[in-house]
C-alpha cells in the first residue's frame, strides 16, 4: 500500500516503470499552450495580456516555473539557476533534443542545463544573451578572465627577462606595448598569455 502522499510506481506489462507526470490543470495550461493561453481561459484583458508578450516561461527538470525575458536563449536559463552554471554551460536539452546554447526559449519548454568545466564565457555570447542577468555575469565573468591572464602574461615576461638576466622594467614595457599598439599594457600581457606574441 502507497503512504500516504507517495504513490506507488507504476509499471508496464513486463513490469518495466513508467514515468507518469502529474501536473495541475494551470501547469498543463501553460506548458501545452503558455502563459497567454492560460490568462485568455482565465477572462484576464488584452492590455495584461499584451504586456506580458514581453516574458516567456519555461520549467527547470524539476517542474520549477521560471520567467525571462522575451528571447531568452537556454543560456539565460542557464544563467537564471546560477552564474557557475552559466559559466559553464555548453548547451541543453529541451524535449529530448540536444540545442545550442542559443537556442530560443519557447513558453512551456522544459530545459536542462548541459555543462562542462572546461567551458568560459566568450565575448560572443553577450550577442544572444537576452536577461540582464545573464548579459552582467558574463561581462564580469569576462573581466576576471582577462584580469587572469594579464597576471600570467605578466608573470611570463618577468620569467623571461629573469632568464634572459635583464630586470623587468614596467616603464620600459608600458612604451613598447604602446609602440606595439596595444592601448594598455594589459591588453599586451593578455597577449604574451595567449601566446599571440611568441615572447
Amino acid at each position: 500500500s502507497a503512504r500516504r502522499g507517495r504513490l506507488p510506481p507504476v509499471l508496464e506489462p513486463k513490469s518495466k516503470g513508467v514515468e507518469v507526470q502529474i501536473r495541475p490543470r494551470r501547469m498543463d495550461e501553460v506548458a501545452e499552450q503558455g502563459v497567454a493561453a492560460h490568462w485568455a481561459y482565465k477572462g484576464v484583458d488584452g492590455n495584461r495580456l499584451n504586456t506580458d508578450r514581453q516574458s516567456v516561461y519555461v520549467f527547470t527538470p524539476t517542474g520549477d516555473l521560471r520567467r525571462l525575458p522575451f528571447g531568452a536563449t537556454v543560456l539565460d536559463f542557464a544563467f537564471s539557476i546560477h552564474s557557475e552554471v552559466g559559466c559553464h554551460c555548453v548547451g541543453g536539452m529541451i524535449r529530448g533534443q540536444h540545442v545550442s546554447i542559443r537556442q530560443v526559449l519557447q513558453n512551456g519548454d522544459q530545459v536542462e542545463i548541459n555543462t562542462s568545466p572546461n567551458q568560459h564565457p566568450t565575448a560572443d555570447w553577450l550577442n544572444f544573451a537576452a536577461s540582464s542577468k545573464a548579459k552582467n555575469k558574463i561581462r564580469q565573468a569576462l573581466k576576471e578572465i582577462e584580469y587572469k591572464q594579464a597576471a600570467e602574461g605578466r608573470e611570463l615576461l618577468e620569467r623571461r627577462l629573469k632568464n634572459w638576466k635583464i630586470d623587468y622594467d614596467e616603464k620600459q614595457v608600458t612604451k613598447l606595448a604602446l609602440k606595439l599598439g596595444y592601448k594598455a599594457i594589459s591588453d599586451f600581457y593578455q597577449a604574451l598569455a595567449s601566446r599571440k606574441e611568441g615572447v
